[in-house]
């Protein structure tokens, strides 16, 4: 992608990846295979090859992940995002806050088995002095989390998604209405 960009004259700043980009999205069913595909976000493999890859292609990279992290000795698993600067490697972790659960005729997602709610809505600053907010997927649909975000001075908000079925159709919607009240960029 970077050197078709920059054959027509541009390079990009930053790249965003999917939501759980490392794995099929599997919080459509419960099995606990999956726990087991689970990183350390600080010395995972994603992050490593994340941080030279973005070194090489000098951008920022955004990416989510199935997160684990030990705390007082019990894991914790997290549905994540990473940050990723060009010069300082990992300089953002954001956790997903709100975890959809749904069992209908047409959908089913069991994100709550997985994955337990992050507390925290940071901003980060990029190499270029920008502030960047990010959010996962079913964190676009609460307006307060916005409103978080751009009180601390987010300028633009990153969303990586795995959106389908009548959510899917909503989306871009949903995005153009949380960057109007918060006057930010998506």
């Amino acid at each position: 992608v970077a050197e078709e960009t920059e054959k027509e004259g541009g390079k990009p700043y930053i790249c965003l990846l999917p939501e759980t980009m490392t794995y099929a999205y599997f919080g459509g069913v419960v099995d606990d295979k999956w726990f087991d595909l689970f990183e350390d976000a600080h010395e995972g493999p994603t992050v490593k090859l994340m941080e030279a890859e973005a070194k090489k292609l000098g951008v920022h990279l955004i990416y989510g992940f199935c997160e684990k992290a030990k705390k007082f000795g019990v894991w914790h698993y997290y549905n994540s995002a990473a940050l990723i600067s060009p010069t300082r490697g990992l300089i953002g972790l954001y956790r997903k806050c709100h975890m959809p659960h749904m069992d209908t005729d047409t959908m089913q997602v069991h994100e709550t088995y997985y994955f337990e709610p992050g507390d925290v809505l940071p901003v980060y600053k990029l190499d270029n002095g920008v502030t960047i907010g990010m959010l996962l997927c079913f964190d676009r649909s609460f307006p307060l989390a916005w409103n978080t975000l751009y009180l601390q001075g987010a300028q633009m908000v990153f969303v990586p998604a795995c959106a389908w079925g009548f959510r899917g159709v909503f989306f871009q919607n949903e995005l153009r209405c949380r960057a109007w009240e918060t006057h930010t960029f998506v």
